[in-house]
């Protein structure tokens, strides 16, 4: 898990090197296809599922999209139009609910995409396009820098969509300049997440705003999967109306608040690595969480 989290910048470097700041012509029916979009459904699991929610807000606030963001295990009965698209996003390809809710929407007609980290993965075969996370093997059960991936490939298709829409992008080079170097200094300055570590810590709560209420619920999942605590995330403002009851003298709470044009990208950075250490000083194992499983392909499917 340490080790996958201190691969985040050069992860960053190696999507935008391959991608740069909007797809190439090859990716154009693809953007054409999304952009005509009357509604994009976004189905995926845990981690997934949270940079889904993400990105359903910068399609509706930048790309002028409706979007809804399903867990993949709950998709059924849903509305969908001829002019609809599905994006699914899985680390592995392999996702049994994910799976499941891309065959759905296959089903009913509507263009699929998916966003996956596995070349030749069933979901990047089944879907009618593709794009390639390039985040490198993943092999740690508790996911991390498949997660900015995720974001950071959604953000370059966002812009994609921006500029053949309105003939300008979103996110400039400058914001990705600033995101790098961002991502290094999230990194460098680990050890500052380890200082707020106390072994005998019992409730922790991520609070955010904006978007990042969204890297609060993710923030919580790692606490989860890695610590065997109870921890949630919540918007600042709502955690007043009732979850403040439940603080206490060995409560821990937490403000989430990223900084910059692509800030949300990666700040779950700190967090991460706060999971990471708690998760040790408690005597735990961070990478083999309990009753956890993950599909890894061959290493050979993460290349191209």
């Amino acid at each position: 898990m340490e080790k996958e989290i201190c691969e985040i910048p050069s992860v960053v470097e190696g999507i935008l090197k391959k991608y740069n700041t909007v797809l190439s012509l090859k990716y154009h029916k693809m953007i054409k296809t999304i952009s005509s979009a009357k509604t994009i459904h976004i189905a995926a699991c845990g981690t997934s599922y949270h940079a889904g929610l993400i990105l359903g807000e910068l399609f509706e606030k930048y790309c002028q999209i409706r979007t809804k963001t399903y867990f993949a295990s709950e998709v059924s009965d849903c509305l969908v139009c001829k002019e609809d698209v599905c994006i699914v996003i899985s680390q592995s390809g392999e996702t049994t609910h994910t799976l499941n809710a891309l065959e759905y929407f296959n089903k009913l007609g509507i263009q699929t995409i998916s966003l996956v980290n596995v070349e030749n993965s069933t979901m990047a075969n089944r879907a009618d396009f593709c794009i390639n996370l390039h985040a490198g093997p993943e092999i740690s059960v508790a996911s991390t820098k498949v997660f900015v991936a995720s974001l950071l490939v959604g953000v370059i298709l966002i812009n994609s969509i921006a500029k053949l829409k309105f003939k300008q992008t979103v996110f400039k080079s400058r914001d990705f300049e600033e995101l790098i170097a961002s991502s290094k200094r999230a990194v460098k300055d680990k050890k500052n997440s380890k200082k707020l570590v106390h072994k005998d810590l019992q409730r922790l709560f991520y609070l955010g705003t904006g978007l990042d209420v969204y890297l609060a619920y993710e923030a919580a999942l790692k606490i989860k999967e890695t610590c065997y605590i109870h921890c949630e995330g919540y918007a600042s403002g709502e955690f007043k109306h009732g979850p403040i009851a439940m603080v206490d003298d060995k409560t821990m709470i937490v403000d989430i608040a990223s900084d910059g044009a692509l800030g949300f990208v990666i700040g779950v950075i700190p967090n991460y690595f706060f999971a990471l250490y708690l998760s040790r000083a408690k005597g735990l194992d961070p990478d083999k969480p309990r009753n956890l499983t993950k599909c890894v392909k061959d290493l050979d499917s993460y290349m191209g």
